[in-house]
């Protein structure tokens, strides 16, 4: 009967011990998993935070126009740098596009699937300072024929001094992209 107890308790140290190294191996299985899974999160992150300017690539002049003067890359037609109001302070930027109202300015994006968003500050030059302002609208198209507008609350209105709005525009299906400024009768 010693024997027997003797056996059962030597059983008991193994199986704890099986269990111990069972318990091992998963904790490491989990920190493996949490590893690759942190990778990926990493990978997917580096991945929002790739972006291509309009501004560097070729818009459709055929399907552009501008208002006034020309479609302007980087700078205004009188080579001063870009200017919007964000949050009441006026900021400078170093890309963009400045298209005098009413301008049409529009895009191929066919190269460009690898990309999920078009974002911007849509909003007028801080030199703009008389007039009835802008309406501001985005389109999209896949057969750049039939467009559709992609502003979550429809066409935008700014006036002189206002500030400028931020958009963040969907577009994984889209081929082509019509941003549009819209004089509302004068800018002058």
């Amino acid at each position: 009967m010693e024997v027997n107890m003797e056996k059962n308790i030597k059983n008991k140290k193994n199986e704890v011990k099986f269990l111990f190294k069972i318990k091992i191996c998963l904790v490491l299985l989990f920190v493996m998993f949490l590893s690759m899974n942190t990778s990926y999160i990493s990978f997917a992150k580096e991945k929002e935070t790739e972006f291509c300017y309009l501004s560097d690539i070729p818009y459709i002049a055929e399907q552009s126009s501008v208002g006034w003067r020309e479609i302007s890359l980087d700078q205004t037609p009188d080579n001063t740098a870009l200017s919007v109001k964000v949050e009441g302070a006026n900021y400078t930027f170093e890309k963009g596009i400045f298209a005098h109202a009413t301008s049409t300015v529009v895009y191929d994006l066919t190269d460009y699937a690898e990309y999920d968003y078009f974002t911007a500050y849509l909003g007028l030059n801080t030199t703009a300072t008389r007039g009835d302002g802008v309406t501001f609208d985005v389109f999209t198209s896949s057969d750049g024929t039939n467009w559709e507008s992609k502003l979550e609350d429809g066409p935008m209105d700014k006036q002189p001094g206002q500030n400028a709005t931020f958009v963040k525009i969907d577009i994984r299906n889209a081929k082509y992209l019509k941003l549009c400024a819209d004089d509302k009768a004068s800018n002058a």
